[in-house]
């Protein structure tokens, strides 16, 4: 068999090997109450004394390794182990029962002293009211397959637990202690340290489980370690505190974060206080999965995946939701690959980085030449609130697709600076503001992209910061797709203009600028470029398209009360619809009938809805009015619809009717209306004195329409 084979069979049956531990666990944790024991040997001694006297149990001999022990008479009182001992069973303190609460039966504690170890075939249970002390280079252990339950507390100042335990009480540590076989934290147990200035670690050589709380407060130079090939795993309803809150702070310089240390896999939530917290990983995967929490309250986050001894790249994975408050930040220390030596380091955001005011999220690499750099990929998303900052140094960024159909979109009115970074390459989103706030997205260094590359803007108004704008401080490569969208109920007019982007020197072009509102209107957009600015501008493009070619009307003048026959002439240059032409008849003219056009009145208004028209297509509205009223009567014309009016004349027509009296005129005034009257009329028209009345139009002077009328009276 190779080598390599050798190593992956080992690696399958670590893994076998710490399934079957987890799954021991729970099974075990069916169990969740203090079991009664059936008990050998008891504790009869209702105070101080030493597990090697026999005079302090019942059966007046020290427990053997076939015995039941238990540790259950009310009291305060100690039981000291000074030598190693081992038994069948170990049952520790007084259980809750018949409405009894165990507190109130005083406090039953066993310790092991420095050095020597508590062993045990199959169970070690600490009850409500024990209390398991381990102190330095001390240990608890069992047969394989045993399993301790603590509902009371263990507290260890060193020393070492070996064998499964489940945590369904308190459990503090101080010192440097450790648990070489599998733990579980169970819902509603605390795990903590004691308040010391001292050190305290505590590994998990097998990994551990939380599912309830894990503080960690109160000590010094405090770390978790997850061991070799294993992880801390914070499950669902899992609460990791790391320092205090505001409320409860209590100053202490020099005082160094609390760290997680190994492969952590967070479920849960992890609750950043002052101090705030390190996560330091050599050659691990850790992640913040889909729906964990990491809450940058009070303090900051140390994310260390520089590594220098292992060989696998170290990496961290984020699912879930990152969320840094007001003037908090994350900061991610990375090293660069190494031939030979050590793979790149990288950081994947899948899910959600929010970066408050004044907040910040950082990753930075001492970059080398001829190593790989370390990289940042976003395929979820960034928002970087006002006075809030992303930054990226030494290492390369990517802001990609996601090959589950999403992609990354990095938005906020805060500042994206890639100008340090190795290299960038923006294949996705960038939204400057955010869903409810329009404004400005500083962007530091040069804008690579690629041809799924995308950027939105938001347009609510003309006003500054009503409207988004990405501000680059260098280069822009214009490569994939514009896209804007009206918000906030705005709707713009002709004219109306927005600087979405400034930058210095820019080139390519956008292959897709589909994603513009419709405006309607007969408006639309222009874009406006240069080397330093990109304007969207509100423009009319359908303002030359219809115009009304001709208005034509069937006798003039009219008399009152007879019909007078409009035709008019609309000429679509280009093809329009839900184009309309409205006649104002007024209250001198009555409708008739419409012979050609689909017409309607709406009040004194003809208004005539027009088919759609093809370039170059006239259409024709026939219709005919009746005048009731004498006079020079103006008739308007107007076309309405989906056009801009960049030509008004085009669009607007206005007929003048003129209506005259229906009474004959008697030119010569000899009572009768015949062909005698013209020549009255003309000899009084060129100054010929004569009797008779020829203005017959009742107009105060004598004009060609008195002759007209004159015509139409001797014909008829």
């Amino acid at each position: 068999m190779q080598g390599s084979d050798l190593r992956a069979l080992g690696s399958r049956v670590f893994v076998l090997m710490r399934i079957a531990g987890i799954l021991i666990i729970l099974a075990h944790a069916a169990g969740t109450e203090a079991q009664t024991p059936n008990c050998t040997v008891n504790w009869i001694t209702n105070g101080d004394g030493a597990w090697s006297n026999g005079q302090n149990w019942d059966g007046g001999d020290p427990p053997q390794s076939t015995d039941v022990v238990c540790i259950q008479l009310a009291g305060d009182y100690t039981v000291t182990v000074a030598a190693d001992v081992t038994v069948q069973e170990l049952y520790l303190g007084v259980m809750n029962k018949q409405g009894i609460q165990a507190r109130q039966q005083g406090t039953q504690a066993l310790q092991a002293q420095s050095s020597f170890s508590i062993g045990v075939q199959t169970t070690l249970q600490v009850a409500e009211s024990g209390y398991l002390q381990l102190t330095t280079d001390s240990a608890v252990w069992g047969q394989a397959g045993a399993l301790m339950q603590n509902f009371g507390m263990i507290g260890m100042n060193g020393g070492q637990i070996a064998l499964d335990t489940e945590n369904y009480g308190e459990f503090r540590f101080v010192g440097t202690c450790s648990v070489a076989s599998g733990f579980a934290n169970q819902s509603g147990s605390v795990l903590r340290t004691f308040d010391s200035s001292s050190a305290a670690a505590l590994s998990f050589q097998q990994g551990m489980l939380n599912y309830g709380t894990i503080y960690l407060i109160g000590s010094d130079n405090l770390s978790i370690t997850a061991g070799p090939g294993t992880q801390l795993k914070n499950e669902p309803g899992g609460w990791i505190r790391a320092g205090q809150s505001v409320k409860e702070r209590v100053p202490r310089a020099g005082v160094a974060p609390p760290s997680i240390i190994g492969e952590f896999l967070n479920e849960g939530t992890l609750w950043v206080g002052d101090n705030g917290v390190r996560l330091l990983g050599d050659g691990v995967s850790s992640s913040n999965a889909v729906g964990a929490v990491i809450q940058l309250l009070y303090g900051n986050v140390e994310l260390d995946l520089t590594g220098n001894t292992a060989k696998a790249a170290s990496s961290f994975t984020n699912l879930g939701s990152i969320d840094i408050g007001a003037g908090m930040s994350f900061d991610v220390s990375t090293a660069s690959g190494k031939s030979g030596t050590r793979a790149a380091s990288s950081f994947t955001n899948m899910g959600s980085i929010d970066i408050g005011a004044g907040g910040g999220f950082s990753i930075s690499q001492s970059f080398k030449d001829g190593r790989a750099a370390s990289s940042f990929t976003n395929l979820g998303s960034i928002d970087i609130s006002s006075g809030g900052t992303f930054l990226c140094e030494g290492a390369s960024f990517a802001n990609e697709q996601n090959t589950r159909g999403t992609e990354g979109v990095i938005s906020g009115l805060g500042t994206l600076d890639l100008s340090g970074a190795s290299s960038v390459y923006n294949n996705a989103g960038i939204e400057p503001g955010t869903s409810t706030t329009r404004g400005q997205l500083s962007y530091f260094g040069d804008l690579p992209q690629g041809s799924s590359a995308s950027l939105r803007f938001d347009l609510g108004g003309t006003a500054p910061g009503s409207f988004d704008v990405l501000k680059i401080s260098n280069a822009l490569q214009k490569v994939g797709a514009l896209e804007l969208y009206l918000v906030d109920g705005f709707t713009p007019v002709e004219g109306d203009s927005f600087e979405i982007m400034t930058y210095q020197g820019a080139e390519g072009f956008y292959a897709d600028t589909a994603l513009f509102p419709s405006l309607g209107g007969g408006l639309g957009w222009e874009l406006s470029e240069s080397q330093s600015r990109t304007e969207a501008q509100v423009v009319c493009t359908d303002g030359s398209n219809l115009r009304i070619l001709d208005v034509s009307e069937d006798k003039d003048p009219v008399s009152v009360n007879s019909v007078l026959t409009f035709a008019v002439t609309v000429d679509a240059v280009v093809g329009d619809t839900g184009v309309s032409l409205d006649v104002d008849l007024g209250s001198d003219l009555v409708l008739d009938q419409v012979d050609v056009g689909d017409c309607a009145m709406s009040g004194s208004v003809l208004h005539c809805d027009l088919v759609e028209l093809a370039s170059y297509e006239q259409q024709e509205i026939i219709f005919s009015v009746v005048p009731i009223t004498s006079g020079d009567l103006n008739v308007p014309f107007r076309l309405s619809g989906d056009f801009c009016d960049t030509s008004p004349a085009d669009n607007s027509w206005d007929a003048l009717v003129h209506a005259i009296s229906a009474q004959p005129c008697d030119a010569d005034d000899n009572g009768m209306v015949d062909q005698n009257d013209l020549p009255v009329a003309v000899g009084q028209f060129y100054g010929t004195t004569a009797p008779g009345n020829p203005d017959c139009s009742d107009d105060g002077e004598l004009d060609a329409m008195d002759l007209a009328l004159i015509l139409i009276d001797a014909g008829s």
